[in-house]
């Protein structure tokens, strides 16, 4: 072998090993995350409930029985690390509550309705409810969004009855550490009702993939607000099946999840989907191991999301009990 032929592969050897010695192990494949069932509801089975989670503690409440009764005084507290549940104080109010979202390490609920504009704010620290300012949009809401962005809240969108023909477009902000709702930009997408939603510590998204007229037709529409420039963009659409009623929704760590999308009884389906917002892009990640439901209570403890009670479908009886986690 020639001295130059030698070298020549010498060379090439020093090449190789420093491109092998250089090159990164690809990154793990992401978890499709896991289910884990905890202790069931102690109440009743309920469906339309509101739930929430501030220090590490998850709050459910309200909703309607199986005999469409509401529950207005129901109200426990659940510690994810003994796995327990506990009652808290009544609600001094009345009415079913339009929905809940979490700031300032308390909770608010609020209601919604002709006459019926309550929020109120439920302090963990001392067990006790406050009246706080009431909701100021001049139109009825029904089944639209309601979530937290960092530690303001933020509601809006709906229509004024079930199958009413008056719907919104209002989007508003409130801020606890003042108690003043501040209207924001209109909601510039499509559809009436039966929204998914979740909010970030920075964003909050807002999607809807009805299929009835009486909430909006057959539309794929998926939306982010942005509160720093209070600007809408539109995002890439949710690639799971469409959904006449309201698909679960909930975020972990800074991205969303849509659960158990629904058209008919004919038409319930167990999967998960997740967006991530750095991406714009979408996932399928583990379906739900329970049984399907509607409009059940999800909130989330840190990188935990939990999920259960709801309806067999449209308040149709089972209603449930059970009590999910989920963790990537």
């Amino acid at each position: 072998m020639s001295k130059n032929l030698l070298n020549k592969l010498v060379g090439i050897f020093f090449v190789c090993a420093t491109l092998l010695a250089c090159k990164k192990d690809p990154p793990p494949p992401e978890s499709l995350g896991q289910w884990t069932k905890k202790a069931d509801f102690p109440g009743v089975g309920l469906a339309a409930g509101i739930g929430a989670a501030t220090n590490n503690k998850g709050y459910i409440g309200f909703g309607v029985n199986d005999d469409l009764i509401q529950l207005d005084n129901y109200f426990y507290e659940y510690d994810p690390t003994a796995n327990t549940w506990t009652k808290k104080a009544d609600f001094p109010g009345s009415g079913r509550p339009f929905g809940s979202f979490a700031c300032n390490n308390k909770i608010y609920i609020v209601r919604a309705g002709s006459d019926e504009k309550e929020t109120w704010e439920y302090n963990p620290a001392d067990n006790r409810w406050t009246r706080k300012a009431s909701f100021p949009g001049s139109t009825d809401f029904y089944i639209g969004v309601i979530f937290s962005i960092g530690n303001k809240g933020y509601m809006g969108l709906g229509i004024d009855t079930l199958g009413g023909t008056t719907s919104t477009k209002q989007f508003w902000q409130y801020d606890a550490v003042v108690d003043t709702w501040t209207k924001k930009a209109d909601y510039p997408g499509k559809g009436k009702a039966n929204f998914f939603q979740f909010g970030t510590d920075d964003k909050g998204y807002v999607g809807y993939i009805g299929i009835s007229a009486i909430f909006g037709g057959s539309e794929n529409d998926f939306w982010e607000y942005n509160p720093s420039n209070n600007l809408w963009t539109k995002k890439s659409d949710y690639p799971g099946h469409k959904s006449d009623y309201q698909a679960t929704s909930f975020a972990i760590s800074g991205k969303g999840y849509v659960a158990l999308p629904s058209s008919s009884p004919t038409a319930i389906y167990k999967e998960v989907w997740q967006y991530d917002p750095s991406s714009d892009k979408w996932v399928p990640k583990t379906s739900f191991p329970g049984a399907f439901r509607n409009i059940p209570v999800t909130f989330t403890i840190g990188n935990k999301a939990y999920l259960g009670t709801g309806t067999s479908f449209n308040y149709a009886s089972p209603f449930f009990k059970d009590f999910w986690e989920f963790q990537l």
